[in-house]
């Protein structure tokens, strides 16, 4: 804190440095904020003014900068805050020049003053010595017109300078402050003519002369003054036109986001309705090829109970016709060796008890879970089958298309081939899974395909497990719960398509059925039918 003592005569000039220098110099800059705050804020002939407190802030931060108290009665002004060595370094120099300014224009006018007076004095001491009284009486009236003079210009400066450092675009209100300072602006030329009229009549032509200039500088004060409210009206309707010129930027910018987010959304519907479109091409394909499967498979089908019902007949007939020496003569010329069997297969194989699978072939069976898998364990295999089994494809329908699955297994069976030149292949169809409607259905058209791509090349022989359907659908009575596996009577099913295939590409055929007693004989039992692992496969 700083703080100064100034003497009673300089009071006046220091309220009117204070006010030139922040209020109309510091108060125009963007930078600073300036408040000014009487006490008491309303002035009277009962009531005189004690005290002017100015608060200098930053805009940027709204920190205040300092502080400035001036105290009228004991002529003390002080400054506080953090920035007060400012005021020392640089506002308190001005100050002084203002202030001696304004003293030496009120010497000038005090002196011009003294001078007509003391010509009065060498020409009419009668009658200054009979106006003595008089003079003292009209000096207060006059005073007290100085005084109502001095607070309204300080009233109005307050609120001009209140309009200036508000930032609000509330117009009725900034509108409403210049119409209050207009009226009591035309109030006073009414006090300046009854002042002149009372000087006129009580003082004398040197007085007289005197207040002539304070009345010419109290003029053109207020015409400055008026000049102010024309000035904020002027920066008001700048401000409209600022304000509304944003709220036409923004409403542009919002028009533009909108039309924007229109031309998203259409793209958008668009695509949508083309991947619409797609999709029901697919699926129109799927039924398509469904219906086409169903017709396909509904064709074999009928082939198939059309060859097992051939096959049935020549059986019979052969059997009524042979004799069972011959056929005893028949077994025996069977060669004492028999042909080695390779059977690689996914899991659902772990179930068949090979040894029961057939006695015609020693067989090695291995597991392998995909077609990657069966084929590198054949091209590391050193011994020579004489027949491969592969039941290799149910997981690999999963993960790959159905084309790509033939060609897979296409590449296997060439490179066993060209490995082996004598070998002969048994290639088991997919088995019947509900899991899933696409897995089945890929299923389903990998074993045509399968038909498709293996029928007529040499050696090459089918397992088909058609009977496991029912209606074209898979039976859930071979199924285990994850609706993949087969249970032990789709095992059985399995082992018994596979065994008729095995014979079928050995030319050995398979031994006959076992007997049964009249009794226990029902019509229509189907292949495969029997409880637990123990009987052979037929």
């Amino acid at each position: 804190m700083v703080a100064f003592r100034t003497t009673y005569e300089r009071v006046q000039p220091w309220i009117k440095a204070l006010n030139i220098f922040y209020f109309e110099f510091y108060g125009k800059h963007s930078d600073k904020e300036i408040s000014w705050v009487d006490s008491p804020p309303t002035l009277s002939q009962s009531q005189s003014l004690k005290s002017v407190t100015i608060d200098i802030k930053s805009t940027k931060d709204n920190k205040l900068l300092y502080k400035i108290t001036f105290f009228i009665k004991t002529g003390l002004i002080q400054c506080q805050g953090n920035n007060h060595e400012k005021f020392v370094r640089n506002d308190f120099p001005q100050l002084l020049k203002l202030v001696e300014k304004i003293m030496q224009s009120t010497i000038d006018t005090n002196t011009c003053t003294d001078h007509q007076g003391s010509h009065g004095e060498h020409s009419e001491t009668s009658i200054k010595q009979s106006y003595t009284k008089d003079q003292h009486v009209n000096t207060d009236e006059n005073g007290n017109y100085a005084d109502n003079i001095k607070r309204l210009q300080f009233g109005l400066t307050e609120t001009v300078s209140k309009l200036e450092s508000s930032n609000s675009f509330n117009t009725e209100k900034i509108l409403k402050a210049v119409t209050d300072c207009e009226k009591a602006i035309e109030n006073i030329p009414q006090s300046i003519k009854q002042l002149k009229l009372t000087a006129v009549e009580t003082t004398q032509p040197a007085d007289v002369t005197a207040l002539k200039k304070k009345v010419q500088l109290l003029e053109d004060e207020i015409q400055s003054l008026k000049s102010q409210p024309q000035t904020e009206k002027g920066n008001n309707v700048l401000l409209q036109e600022q304000f509304n010129s944003a709220i036409k930027h923004e409403q542009s910018m919002l028009e533009d986001t909108r039309n924007q987010i229109k031309l998203m959304v259409s793209s958008n519907n668009n695509e949508i309705d083309f991947k619409s479109k797609r999709l029901e091409e697919k699926n129109k394909e799927i039924t398509q090829l469904t219906s086409s499967l169903n017709i396909v498979k509904k064709k074999l089908d009928e082939a198939q109970d059309e060859i097992l019902q051939l096959k049935s007949n020549i059986s019979a007939s052969l059997d009524e016709a042979t004799p069972r020496s011959i056929q005893k003569e028949v077994v025996r010329e069977v060669p004492p060796t028999k042909p080695k069997l390779l059977f690689v297969g996914t899991s659902n194989i772990q179930g068949i008890h090979m040894e029961k699978l057939t006695q015609a072939a020693d067989i090695k069976n291995v597991i392998q879970y995909t077609l990657d898998d069966t084929s590198e364990f054949l091209s590391t295999f050193t011994d020579t089958p004489d027949m491969l089994v592969l039941h290799s494809l149910t997981n690999d329908l999963k993960t790959k298309q159905p084309t790509q699955c033939i060609d897979r297994l296409f590449d296997i069976v060439s490179e066993a081939s060209s490995k082996w030149p004598l070998l002969k292949c048994v290639i088991s169809f997919t088995t019947p899974r509900r899991d899933s409607i696409t897995n089945f259905t890929n299923a389903q058209i990998i074993n045509a395909l399968l038909k498709q791509k293996f029928s007529g090349i040499d050696n090459i022989f089918f397992a088909d497990h058609t009977n496991m359907l029912v209606n074209g659908n898979p039976n859930d009575n071979l199924l285990c719960e994850d609706k993949i596996h087969l249970n032990d009577k789709g095992i059985s099913i399995l082992a018994s398509n596979i065994k008729r295939a095995i014979h079928t590409g050995l030319h050995i055929p398979l031994p006959p059925a076992r007997s049964r007693s009249k009794s226990r004989q029902r019509p229509n039992r189907g292949r495969g039918r029997g409880r637990g692992r123990g009987r052979d496969y037929e």
